[in-house]
């Protein structure tokens, strides 16, 4: 038997990521989307709570800033209620 062979393992190859870094890669890709989807459903809510306010600030009159008068208004407004 002076014909055998002797087997080894083959050495690593650092040019592909190992099972760890693959896992914590998708993972952190993961995280990031769904991390971006509530960002973007914030902003959402946000600007619709911003189009409410303006709203309400046309209807009191109080569009391009507030002068004294206009204050008393609305003040007198908010007390009422």
């Amino acid at each position: 038997m002076a014909d055998e062979i002797e087997l080894k393992t083959a050495p690593a190859d650092f040019r592909f990521p190992t099972t760890n870094q693959t896992r914590h890669c998708f993972t952190r890709y993961v995280e990031f989307h769904r991390l971006w989807q509530q960002k973007v459903r914030r902003l959402i809510s946000v600007k619709n709570s911003l189009s409410t306010i303006g709203h309400f600030a046309r209807v009191n009159g109080l569009i391009n800033g507030m002068n004294k008068g206009r204050v008393e208004h609305s003040l007198d407004l908010f007390n009422s209620m």
